[in-house]
């Protein structure tokens, strides 16, 4: 399956709750993942798909935390540790201008990491001996 936005491994923290409910907060969860379409975490609590949730998401490379609202699209068990859910989250509601900013430093990242590995194996090429 083919997405529609790269993905970007970053890590970050979320504070999640369901709007017009009581209680209304989840708790939090920690981010796995992020597109301009959404978002996927790790939580400790199970959310039904099609469940729509608020959220507070600071991930580390940004100042500001980014805030809106989104709907999950997948929520299954950790294959790994069956106390923790993997959940996808689908962007409804969120300040554009700020995730375009959070994408764009997250690209300029990776641009650099790549960048840094070319320069680091040129330098140890150069350096074997024929």
């Amino acid at each position: 399956m083919l997405r529609a936005y790269e993905r970007f491994q970053v890590q970050g923290h979320l504070s999640l709750k369901v709007p017009d409910t009581f209680p209304a907060i989840l708790g939090d969860a920690t981010l796995d993942n992020i597109s301009f379409g959404g978002f996927a975490m790790n939580s400790r609590q199970r959310i039904e798909a099609d469940t729509v949730i608020d959220f507070k998401l600071k991930p580390d490379p940004v100042d500001a935390p980014l805030v809106g609202r989104g709907k999950v699209r997948y929520a299954k068990a950790d294959i790994l540790n069956q106390h923790n859910y993997k959940i996808g989250v689908e962007f409804m509601q969120v300040n554009k201008e700020m995730l375009q900013h959070l994408i764009t430093k997250l690209q300029n990242m990776v641009a650099e990491d790549i960048k840094n590995s070319q320069r680091r194996k040129k330098i140890e090429f150069r350096d074997i001996p024929f």
